[in-house]
């Protein structure tokens, strides 16, 4: 069989499987996850799938392939948010002290007043990277861009938002 009629007959026998081992599939993901996770990571295995190439390796034993690749999907899961909770970048945020009553509210308040100067673009990317804690790859797989672009535009903002905050340190003194 050449490979366009392997693709064709790619999808039925990738969904077959799925909707026969998705509990297994979901129980595998949740040893290492929590539940939303999991059912995002088995969702995600099965569209990266779909989108790829016919694997030969799923009409002989699928259960077994299904599972590799929804473990593969978590350790990579837990090793982009391992890496998102070591970001240098967060290293840099200095907050008021514990205690005041004002020091979250003044933090919310420079963070809105910094968006506000952001076109709605890179907004949304550098609420995604700062806000949610996805990584430059990880935006620009969602939005369907490289991801030299996501760190430039998230560097050039870092700088915007770092000149801005001194600005307004100046005008507190």
């Amino acid at each position: 069989m050449d490979e366009s009629k392997q693709n064709e007959h790619w999808e039925p026998v990738l969904e077959a499987a799925f909707r026969e081992h998705y509990k297994f599939l979901y129980r595998e993901a949740r040893k290492s996850l929590m539940r939303q996770d999991a059912e995002d990571v088995v969702q995600d295995v099965y569209i990266r799938l779909a989108q790829a190439e016919f694997q030969p390796e799923i009409r002989s034993n699928p259960k077994q392939y299904l599972r590799r690749a929804v473990v593969n999907a978590c350790t990579d899961f837990l090793r982009r948010r391992n890496r998102r909770k070591k970001d240098p970048d967060l290293e840099d945020v200095r907050l008021p002290a514990p205690g005041t009553d004002t020091a979250g509210q003044n933090v919310r308040d420079q963070l809105e007043q910094a968006f506000a100067l952001m076109s709605g673009e890179v907004e949304e990317i550098v609420r995604l990277h700062c806000v949610e804690g996805y990584s430059d790859q990880e935006i620009a797989d969602r939005r369907g861009q490289k991801r030299s672009r996501i760190a430039s535009i998230l560097s050039r903002s870092r700088e915007r938002i770092k000149e801005a905050a001194g600005r307004n340190k100046e005008k507190r003194k």
